[in-house]
């Protein structure tokens, strides 16, 4: 593998609320997103993870619910 210059940030709240969900398929679905990140952010690039509590009018769940972002400096894919 090709060492790469690379910003990699995180943002994550301190006050996230436990995720009861299948574990398998969270693992896979960040995977495959910061996965995706790294591979099309160029040299000098940068790759940026947060996570956030919503606030309860976000949300229409009765329940805890929280937003996770993977942003990069790569390039966009374009709409089909």
């Amino acid at each position: 593998m090709t060492q790469r210059d690379l910003s990699i940030e995180s943002d994550l709240d301190s006050n996230l609320p436990t995720v009861w969900n299948d574990r398998d398929i969270l693992l896979q679905v960040m995977t495959d997103l910061l996965g995706n990140s790294l591979k099309f952010t160029p040299n000098g690039g940068k790759v940026s993870i947060k996570a956030r509590k919503l606030d309860p009018n976000e949300s229409n769940s009765s329940g805890e619910m929280f937003e996770v972002s993977v942003t990069d400096t790569g390039s966009e894919i374009r709409p089909s």
